[in-house]
């Protein structure tokens, strides 16, 4: 019996490859994005506190206002800086989702080829087979015709 080669098994074997790297990227790139996430909230907070701090200071200590202004002016600038580092990165994030899903289509496509050749070339051993055991039975047919005959 013959044995079944995929011609293009060095082409699955780079596409493989080529999804686990993107897959790979996509983690690193989510990782970032939780990071930014993180900053993004911690500012968030800051700001809160901030603003919460300047209302309090209004009421009781004017003198520490413009103190609390600034400070206050420095965590929305940069609130607003991590707000657009995590607006990229999602950007990124949806490239890098793209990559994934373009890989995957490739890895898929490869392995539905190498399976319809398999299939393909059971098919053809099948056909072998049947064509070879029709022939040993016309064989033995004749065989036992000679016999009868003598």
């Amino acid at each position: 019996m013959a044995v079944f080669r995929f011609r293009l098994r060095a082409s699955l074997k780079l596409a493989d490859q080529a999804l686990q790297r993107t897959e790979q990227r996509l983690a690193e790139e989510l990782q970032k994005l939780n990071a930014f996430k993180e900053n993004q909230w911690m500012w968030q907070k800051r700001l809160r506190d901030a603003l919460r701090e300047k209302k309090a200071a209004g009421q009781t200590a004017p003198a520490e206002l413009g103190r609390w202004q600034a400070y206050t002016q420095r965590c929305d600038q940069s609130l607003r800086s991590a707000q657009e580092q995590m607006k990229k990165q999602e950007e990124v994030v949806i490239e890098a989702r793209q990559a994934v899903l373009e890989a995957n289509r490739e890895v898929e496509k490869l392995k539905r080829l190498k399976e319809k050749q398999w299939r393909a070339f059971l098919e053809e051993e099948q056909k072998k087979e049947q064509k070879i055991l029709d022939e040993t039975g016309q064989i033995l047919y004749q065989l036992q015709k000679k016999e009868v005959i003598f």
